[in-house]
């Protein structure tokens, strides 16, 4: 985050660490894997990818990543392993009762 100017920082933060919980919700391990052994990539039109840093939680090619802005207030992520290594699209609908 150092390249990131100081007015982004908190929302680039936020991508990270949902990104970093929904990996780790995903893979039903929560915070007994350490958050320092993977690292996300966000490039301008492309997908999060995962890396590995420590140990091997499997391939990181095998995994897809979605991100979504729900206003200012709510960063949301999806991690999902699908068969077949299928892409990951993600809609969100607006519904009143």
């Amino acid at each position: 985050m150092d390249e990131t100017p100081p007015e982004r920082q908190p929302a680039v933060f936020l991508e990270f660490w949902t990104l970093k919980e929904a990996y780790i919700k995903a893979r039903g391990v929560g915070l007994s894997m350490p958050l320092a052994d993977f690292a996300f990539t966000l490039a301008a039109l492309q997908p999060p990818a995962i890396r590995f840093l420590r140990g091997d939680h499997g391939e990181a090619d095998q995994w897809r990543f979605a991100q979504l802005r729900l206003c200012d207030d709510y960063q949301v992520a999806v991690a999902l392993r699908p068969p077949g290594g299928e892409e990951l699209s993600l809609r969100v609908q607006e519904r009143c009762p």
